[in-house]
């Protein structure tokens, strides 16, 4: 492992990386997103509400939403676009046929909803949603498909007597938007990250001291797994003091399951260091690798929604950002913040890797060369 502890005391000795690695993602996350207040954030929205189940358990939902909303009935799906386009209301929530059937057998419910403002606006009434629906699901479990028993358990459940929706409650009232726009920024901060362990990379090869330790008993392949091992230690460091300094000093919080957040950002960490392991193939100087870094990455990180919304953007380029890596992090990110498991991102997660396995194929295929001069 003399190879890695190489890499990671040059990454760590130079205070100007510390200080662009660490602290400034955390001064600008804490700063943009801890002492300000969002747009649509500290008021109540109006929700727009159509309601084809129309059941008891639909009104209880409309009741717990109330709450924290100002609830507008709409008729059908048809006012949906004009309620939207004239602004009186923010957010629609169209409740499916087939609601609280889905509930009763502890099913995944249908429920769609609809924006034209950006998506962080809507975050509050989708974590309530959130919320109610697993309160519901599990009283429904304990039920055992007793109807009467069900809503005798939902009717405490509303008048606050039953245990389960204190927790419930209390993460649906805390606002998950900052950590959603920090993760963003974190996320561009780690590829630009990337980009220096691609120069290292690059130096290496360009003085011949790549070239001076294959000499040793040492393989391309060794050499290559030992340095990402070392970038992406770095990377994991970088994801959990940003983390922290923004949650223990601004007091950002960090959703549900810190720990599903931090297993996201560990594959996007390694997809990074992929991205970097394929950018140090392509380019031929580091200042070659620093300008196509430039780029490639600022393009990306606007078209996969790490700066804004994708869904304020046009069609077409919402379409061209789901191709960028950066999409599904955030994608993934956004769910498990929400409070869903972390199975729920498991189509995000696998194709992130997926990225991951491309960009080391595409760094490695001209490696054997080297390795033979």
């Amino acid at each position: 492992m003399i190879i890695s502890s190489h890499f990671l005391k040059r990454l760590l000795r130079n205070t100007f990386h510390v200080l662009i690695m660490l602290v400034a993602p955390a001064l600008l996350i804490g700063f943009l997103f801890g002492y300000s207040n969002p747009a649509g954030y500290g008021r109540k929205l109006a929700v727009g509400l159509v309601d084809r189940d129309n059941t008891p358990l639909t009104r209880m939902l409309a009741e717990s939403l109330a709450g924290k909303n100002r609830i507008i009935d709409l008729v059908d799906e048809t006012q949906i676009r004009s309620a939207l386009a004239e602004g009186k209301a923010d957010y629609v929530l169209v409740i499916e046929p087939g609601f609280t059937t889905a509930i009763l057998k502890n099913r995944e419910p249908v429920i769609r909803g609809y924006s034209i403002r950006e998506s962080n606006t809507a975050l509050p009434v989708k974590i309530n949603l959130a919320g109610f629906i697993s309160a519901a699901r599990t009283i429904a479990a304990a039920a055992g498909g007793d109807e009467g028993l069900f809503y005798r358990g939902m009717g405490y459940y509303a008048s606050g007597s039953f245990i389960l929706d204190k927790a419930i409650l209390a993460e649906g009232e805390k606002d998950v938007s900052p950590v959603l726009g920090g993760t963003g920024l974190l996320a561009m901060s780690m590829l630009f990250l990337a980009t220096t362990a691609a120069i290292f990379l690059l130096r290496d090869r360009e003085n011949r001291t790549l070239y001076r330790i294959l000499a040793a008993p040492v393989t391309m392949l060794a050499y290559m797994l030992q340095a990402i091992l070392s970038f992406l230690v770095v990377a994991l460091l970088q994801v959990a003091g940003v983390y922290l300094a923004v949650h223990f000093i601004f007091g950002i919080y960090l959703g549900p399951s810190v720990l599903n957040l931090f297993a996201v950002m560990a594959v996007y960490a390694l997809l990074c260091v992929s991205f970097a392991v394929a950018l140090s193939e392509l380019a031929r100087t580091p200042r070659q690798a620093g300008v196509a870094a430039s780029l490639i990455i600022i393009p990306m990180c606007m078209l996969g929604g790490l700066l804004w919304p994708r869904e304020m953007m046009p069609q077409i380029l919402q379409q061209i950002g789901r191709f960028m890596p950066p999409s599904w992090a955030i994608d993934a990110v956004q769910k498990v913040i929400l409070g869903n498991p972390l199975t729920t991102a498991a189509l995000e997660i696998v194709i992130m890797l997926l990225y991951a396995l491309v960009f080391f194929l595409l760094g490695s295929w001209r490696r054997i060369d080297v390795a033979q001069r």
